[in-house]
């Protein structure tokens, strides 16, 4: 269904809050996840698995998640007068919906 505010060339499609986001990481979008991870290494050593919550991420690198990690990691960073924490603002969706 197309409201009267999208544009033309907009598509829409659905997914599922589960389904995985992959994305090229900015400058910001590295460091908000380097701290994100180690903050939790700091409050769950326990769980603390070599590989598991990195904390070297890099401007340019990919990053793959299901789209409800996504938002939660990266909510708060995406507002107007901050970098982007995407490159181009794009994310790449693995839909496990049929298209209508």
């Amino acid at each position: 269904m197309k409201t009267s505010t999208q544009d033309a060339a907009m598509k829409t499609f659905q997914f599922n809050i589960n389904d995985y986001w992959s994305v090229i990481l900015t400058k910001s979008g590295a460091a908000t996840l380097n701290k994100l991870n180690q903050q939790f290494k700091e409050d769950y050593p326990q769980f603390d698995e070599p590989g598991v919550f990195r904390t070297s991420y890099k401007a340019g690198d990919a990053y793959r998640q299901q789209a409800w990690e996504m938002i939660q990691a990266f909510g708060k960073s995406m507002v107007m007068g901050l970098e982007p924490p995407f490159l181009g603002c794009k994310v790449v969706v693995e839909s496990s919906l049929e298209e209508n």
